[in-house]
């Protein structure tokens, strides 16, 4: 009797070349003899061509945020629901910036509740999900965060006497958020 092998290689796409939809196929091979038996052996095949989606319930603060810490409340899901056991995402990050990828911890229902330290002034905060097949997917949001209150460097002390109308010099400044520094006198002191 002869043995041998065959290496046959599966890339996911029809014989037009279009892309197989995600979902779960049994691929079938049928071996013959010169004699006309043959032997039968199935598998199922996945297919995950879909990267994870990533989806916040809460919204990130579109203006400017004033303490650092930025609360990420959400879920993690796959778009390939016929595949119930290909349910996975492997990795869940964020960086800010061109800064290093941070771990997101998530639970076995991929969802996630934690708490990131925003750096001072505006930032783009990156979320990237993956899968075990290498899917991924991005999603990227403007950060602004202003930690720090005007500071006042020097005010000129002032006598009022009635009838005059006195100048009053200070000097101010905002580091972060850039705003316009309102000022106005309190007539009670």
């Amino acid at each position: 009797g002869a043995t041998g092998s065959a290496l046959v290689n599966f890339d996911s796409k029809t014989a037009t070349g279009s892309a197989i939809p995600d979902g779960s196929y049994k691929a079938s091979l049928i071996i013959s003899d010169k004699a006309g038996q043959t032997t039968q052996d199935n598998k199922v095949l996945v297919v995950d061509n879909s990267a994870p989606n990533i989806s916040l319930s809460n919204a990130l603060a579109t203006g400017w945020a004033t303490t650092a810490g930025l609360l990420l409340q959400g879920q993690l899901a796959t778009s390939h629901a016929a595949n119930k056991e290909d349910q996975d995402v492997s990795s869940f990050q964020y960086k800010f910036n061109s800064g290093a990828w941070t771990a997101i911890p998530f639970d076995a229902q991929r969802i996630f509740n934690t708490t990131i330290t925003a750096p001072a002034g505006n930032s783009t905060l990156t979320l990237r999900a993956s899968d075990s097949t290498g899917n991924k997917t991005e999603s990227t949001y403007s950060i602004k965060t202003d930690t720090t209150a005007p500071a006042v460097s020097s005010l000129t002390p002032v006598t009022l006497y009635a009838g005059t109308k006195p100048t009053i010099r200070f000097n101010a400044s905002e580091s972060q958020s850039g705003s316009n520094i309102p000022y106005g006198t309190n007539p009670k002191g």
